[in-house]
């Protein structure tokens, strides 16, 4: 899906999961053991390309691989004000999460890849 990012920033969380801490944006991502947060290019500045899915990608650089809680077993990406840019259902309570992106200050590109592990 391609976007005009609000606030150049993207969350990766559990959507059900009320209880999620937003990590504090202190650089291209950030996180907490319930969400993490991308930095993207800014709104103004075009459209950003985003992907969720199980495959990684080609021709981008890893800038986070970790692990975030989803207890109810779904994870999705958020924007700041709150639209929902997909979801993946049928995880395990505990979901690896790696994001790539194509530039490391002010991407046009993320492509998020989960796992169950």
């Amino acid at each position: 899906m391609k976007l005009a990012v609000p606030n150049a920033i993207l969350f990766i969380l559990d959507p059900s999961n009320e209880a999620a801490a937003i990590p504090e944006y202190e650089a291209l991502v950030s996180h907490s053991d319930s969400c993490v947060s991308v930095g993207t290019q800014a709104d103004v500045d075009g459209e950003t390309e985003v992907s969720l899915s199980f495959v990684g990608p080609s021709g981008l650089s890893l800038v986070f691989d970790g692990h975030v809680q989803t207890p109810t077993g779904s994870i999705g990406v958020m924007t700041s004000e709150g639209a929902s840019l997909g979801s993946i259902d049928g995880l395990t309570p505990r979901t690896r999460v790696a994001v790539w992106v194509d530039d490391d200050k002010w991407p046009s590109r993320v492509a998020i890849v989960v796992s169950g592990n």
